[in-house]
C-alpha cells in the first residue's frame, strides 16, 4: 500500500508480531465458531499459523529483522540461522531468482505439508473401509438390478 518498509506499517512490520497473530487467531475463531468449529482449538491453530510466518521471515537469508514483540517493544529480531531464501516482492517474483526461491520453499515445506495432510486423511480412510471378516451386503434396490 506504499508504506515504507522501515516503518511498522511496512512489510515485515507490526503485521508479523505475535500480538497481531493472537488478534487474527481470535478473529478467525470467532468466525469459525459460526460454522460449528471449536473456538479454542481454532484460535490456537490460527494464532500459531500466523505467528510462524513472522518467525520464518526472521530466518530469511536477506530479509529484514522482524518486530516479533510489538507493541511491547519496537525492537526487531533476526534469527542467527538464516536458512530460508528471501523471495523478491512484486513483479520481481517472476524473475528467475524469484521462481528459484519459490521452488526452493516448496521443496523445503512440501514434506511438512504432506505429513500434515496424511495424518488428517489416514484416520478417515480407515473409518471408510469395512473391518476384516465383516460381510458387506448390497442395498436391496441394488441387488435386484
Amino acid at each position: 500500500l506504499g508504506a515504507d518498509d522501515a516503518t511498522l506499517a511496512g512489510h515485515r512490520g507490526a503485521s508479523h508480531s505475535f500480538f497481531t497473530a493472537v488478534l487474527v487467531g481470535v478473529a478467525v475463531a470467532a468466525f469459525a465458531r459460526r460454522a460449528g468449529w471449536p473456538f479454542l482449538r481454532t484460535a490456537v491453530a490460527a494464532t500459531l499459523a500466523v505467528a510462524s510466518h513472522g518467525v520464518l521471515d526472521a530466518c530469511g537469508e536477506g530479509g529484514r529483522a522482524i518486530p516479533l514483540l510489538w507493541p511491547l517493544t519496537d525492537e526487531r529480531f533476526v534469527s542467527p540461522l538464516r536458512w530460508l531464501p528471501d523471495a523478491p516482492r512484486g513483479m520481481k517474483m517472476f524473475s528467475w531468482s524469484g521462481v528459484f526461491d519459490v521452488v526452493a520453499e516448496l521443496v523445503i515445506f512440501s514434506p511438512l505439508a504432506a505429513f500434515a495432510l496424511w495424518t488428517r486423511a489416514a484416520p478417515r480412510a480407515r473409518a471408510r473401509t469395512p473391518a476384516a471378516g465383516v460381510a458387506v451386503r448390497a442395498a436391496p434396490s441394488l441387488a435386484r438390478r
